[in-house]
């Protein structure tokens, strides 16, 4: 497919998919897969890359006034195109290789029934997320809470009570509190979460509890301790957000650790579920912080 300015979009050749690869550097190939960054600092990895992008027919390559310029490679989920690879050559970059690339990746995933592309990249490959930003992509919860206070943080007098959960059990009671989260908080991306979303954390090594608040079922915990960090996911019904009983649910389940943790890390169930309460949180002396890894949702429906 020929765009403007010069880029042509076409199905990858072997030489000139090696090209390319061989022109980016594995940090590169790391912003959006490190197992492909991986591969490619291995002895032959990179002919093993083209190779394998070859054989399943998922790369493209972006030509230049003929050069070859730049790679994308696909990976079809359920609902989902997902960018696995975005690379381009360092002398040619800055052109719309990376934009023309991903608009061709939605027109095709649209011509195939797939409503959604999806890529997922370092938060700190400033020039990637700009890219996907400027191509109409929409970062899925890209900020968590943290607090780095030692100490346990006050909490508001309800009644609260917690139901530890294990395998089975915890799994589908995490996915079915997270339902409910994204059904009042991210709906905009509900059939690609349902679908199509990495899986949800399983309890492993990490405690599970279903939540009572003032009586009433009020979501489901998963609380993981290694002593430096503690981490906390929370999936709460709507009505608790940004209340008094979320606190409340926050303290009664730090209450269940042996020691008073250091530093905090708080995930929210929803990007709403955030918006509501962070407020509170932040009188809490809790930080927005931002994810160390970005997924990127774009919707090919018009």
């Amino acid at each position: 497919m020929a765009t403007d300015a010069g880029l042509e979009i076409a199905p990858g050749r072997p030489d000139h998919l090696l090209r390319v690869l061989n022109d980016v550097s594995d940090a590169d190939l790391r912003v959006l897969s490190d197992e492909i960054g991986d591969w490619a600092a291995r002895p032959l990895g990179r002919q093993t890359l083209a190779y394998f992008m070859l054989q399943t027919g998922t790369a493209w390559l972006c030509y230049l006034n003929l050069e070859p310029a730049g790679l994308i490679a696909i990976e079809r989920r359920e609902v989902a195109a997902r960018v696995r690879a975005l690379a381009i050559a360092p002398d040619l970059r800055r052109r719309g290789c990376a934009r023309a690339l991903l608009a061709e990746t939605s027109r095709r995933a649209a011509e195939r029934g797939l409503p959604w592309v999806s890529m997922e990249m370092a938060a700190s490959a400033t020039a990637a997320v700009r890219c996907a930003l400027d191509s109409g992509f929409r970062r899925y919860r890209p900020q968590y809470l943290r607090r780095s206070v030692a100490g346990l943080p006050p909490g508001a007098a309800h009644r609260v009570a917690l139901a530890p959960m294990e395998g089975r059990e915890a799994r589908e009671a995490i996915a079915a509190a997270a339902r409910i989260e994204q059904e009042a908080g991210d709906r905009w991306a509900l059939d690609y979460l349902s679908a199509d979303a990495p899986p949800l954390p399983a309890s492993g090594d990490a405690r599970t509890f279903a939540v009572e608040g003032d009586g009433r079922p009020a979501g489901c915990v998963l609380l993981r301790d290694d002593g430096a960090l503690t981490r906390v996911d929370l999936w709460l019904a709507p009505v608790v957000w940004g209340s008094d009983l979320e606190l409340a649910v926050l303290r009664a389940t730090l209450n269940t650790l042996q020691r008073a943790p250091e530093t905090i890390a708080l995930r929210l169930g929803s990007s709403e579920h955030l918006r509501l309460s962070v407020e509170r949180y932040k009188a809490l002396r809790f930080e927005l912080a931002l994810e160390e890894r970005f997924l990127f949702l774009k919707s090919t429906v018009t």
